[in-house]
Parts: C-alpha cells; structure tokens; sequence
C-alpha cells in the first residue's frame, strides 16, 4: 500500500500586524525555527530569493540548528554536458525536421531590424509562413498552406480593394507593437499606461508599374517593395489613428482619414484611389462589441471607400512654381510628383506618418 504524501502543494503562512510575528537576528531566528520543528526528525526547507548570500544564510542556520545534513538543491542538478547525453536519443538522429543535427547546420540570422518592419507586413508574414509549410512538406509531413489560410484572414484582416486604370490596390490590417509607457499615478494607484494609439496596415499594389504609377498616402509617397511577382509591391503604412493624451508622442495630430492616392507620373494627377477611415466615416460611436465575425468585416467594410482619391493636379512645391514662372512666363506647363523620401534604413518597407516630410 503506497504512503499518502504529506507534501504541502500550497503552502501559507498568515502575518499579522504583531511586532511578534518577526524575528530579528540569527540566535531569535534560530530559536523560533527549533520551537516549530515537529520532534528530533525533521526536514526543513529554506528558500531564497534571487541574490541572497547563501554561505551567509547556511551558516548561520547550521550554527544555530546543528543539522545531521545539509543538501542545496543546486548540488542535484545535471550539467549541461550530462543532460545532453541523456535526450540525445530522443532528438532524432538526423531527420531533416526533427533532427538534431538538422536544426543549427547554418549560421543565424539577426532579424532585429526587419521583425519591426518586414515581418509585422502580412505579405511577408504568409510568405515565410508558406516557406515553413513547404520544408516540412518535403520533408514528409502533409502540411499545407491552405490549412492557415482562415488563421491569416483572422490575424490580418482585409479592409478593402479598389481598381483604377489597371492597377489593383489593397489594404489589409498589419502588426503594430504598443509600447508600455512608465508608471503613472491614477485612481491612488500606480499604472502603466499602453500607447494604443499607434496603428500599422499595408498597401499592396497588382498589375502596377513603377515607371508610370506611384502610390502615396495623405501626399507623401510609399516605400512600395517588389515581392518578386511581376506588378506586386506593398508598403507598410505607420500612422496615428485617434488622440491619445498618455503616448509617445501627444502632440503628434491625428492623420486619420488615410488617403491612397494612384498617381500617374505621365500626367502629374491621381487617376484614382481609396480612402480609409479609423473609425466610423459618419461619426457613429459603436456601444456593443460585433457580435460574430460578420459584423465585424460589416463595420471594416463602412469604414473604406473606393473612391476619394485627392482631385486634381500634384501640387509643386514653391520653388518649382518660380522656376516655372522664370522659364515660361507663368504660362508653361510643368508636371510635377510627389517628392522621394529618404528612406528609413532601420525600417525601409514603412512610411510612418509622424516622421516630418522632406522640406
């Protein structure tokens, strides 16, 4: 017949407000502890916290205590070279997926800058995602890519398509990581306030052809980036969606709504393009949350539109209007684009909209 345990899985130990509850130095300490020990045979455990001075602490006790043994629990563990030995077996061998030999045959990578910039796009994302599913494909496992498909929809949602001249243009949802401000005092309690703020979506563009067209968003140009398919390129697109007093930047105004203009470099206009609103375009306040996911895509739906791309001309920049002015006598025609920003290098596939534009 086994014995029960008498382990303690969840130990507690009530303090009072008592100047009797704590003991000050070691011969207090060691008293206390011999008084509460149950007989001649007994065990007791002392844990420390991180950093506490351990010869100190064992010492003292074993003075105080005068112990038939003394064991540290750092004395039971393995060392690396002996845990090693021991899963070794169990790794695999030298299966392409599983085994241990296979997993570190190359040298890693620093994504440090592109998991900030690249991998927070959905196009990237799916890309190495698909990448995953076709290596453990060939290795022998039936995995396919369409199986994530609902998961990528879920993850990074589609907020609209619009089509002018040719050329496609599609927002969907991307990854922004909220950054955790310091501690505030609010409600006589401390709290740590999150700049939720700061939202990220990605333009991508089919059928577009870099040498007629370019993208931009509220007049400033996207970075756009060939995927490798003829006619694709996306962007990543930064922005503030709604004012937050307790951010990184308060004083940054909002640039909702967003608007992707397509503009044609042979005539100097926007040909067409989509507008994007944060919140409702009509000013509705929603009070419950969507019921399914049906509601939801209804709500993301109201909040594009195919059309509202910016009338009329690019405009030139003041001197570009002088030297106009000087050469054709106010009459000339000059086509005019966008001005090319410097591009970020730590985040090159993104513009964020709170950086100033090029002067």
């Amino acid at each position: 017949m086994a014995r029960s345990s008498n382990y303690d899985k969840f130990p507690f130990i009530s303090v009072t407000e008592r100047a009797s509850d704590c003991q000050v130095g070691w011969h207090e300490i060691g008293q206390r502890l011999a008084g509460a020990l149950p007989g001649s045979r007994a065990v007791l455990c002392v844990e420390c916290y991180p950093g506490v001075f351990l010869e100190g602490v064992e010492a003292a006790l074993v003075q105080q205590l005068n112990p038939q043994l003394v064991m540290r629990s750092a004395s039971c563990f393995k060392n690396p070279q002996e845990i090693d030995a021991l899963v070794k077996p169990y790794l695999g061998g030298d299966d392409p997926v599983e085994g241990a030999d296979a997993l570190f045959t190359d040298s890693f990578v620093d994504y440090l800058l592109a998991l900030h910039d690249r991998f927070l796009l959905p196009h990237y994302v799916w890309a190495d995602m698909t990448s995953v599913v076709a290596e453990l494909a060939d290795a022998g496992y039936p995995f396919r890519a369409a199986w994530f498909a609902p998961f990528f929809e879920f993850r990074f949602p589609l907020y609209g398509r619009a089509t002018y001249d040719g050329v496609e243009i599609e927002l969907r949802m991307a990854l922004e990581p909220w950054l955790v401000l310091g501690e505030e005092a609010a409600a006589q309690r401390q709290a740590r306030a999150v700049d939720s703020a700061i939202e990220r979506l990605q333009v991508a563009c089919r059928g577009f052809d870099p040498q007629r067209f370019l993208a931009t968003c509220n007049g400033r140009r996207l970075p756009l980036q060939p995927t490798g398919v003829p006619g694709e390129v996306v962007a990543g697109l930064r922005y503030k969606a709604w004012p937050a007093p307790f951010g990184v930047h308060p004083t940054v105004p909002v640039h909702a709504p967003l608007v992707i203009d397509l503009v044609d470099r042979r005539l100097g206009r926007a040909v067409g393009g989509c507008v994007y609103h944060v919140t409702h375009p009509g000013g509705l306040a929603y009070e419950t949350f969507p019921v399914n996911a049906y509601e939801a895509e209804t709500r993301r739906i109201s909040r594009f539109w195919a059309w509202g791309h910016t009338a009329g001309a690019v405009s030139a920049p003041p001197w570009a209007r002088r030297l106009r002015e000087h050469l054709a006598g106010g009459n000339g025609a000059v086509r005019w684009e966008p001005a090319a920003e410097r591009p970020d290098p730590e985040h090159p596939c993104t513009l964020d909209l709170r950086r100033l534009p090029p002067s």
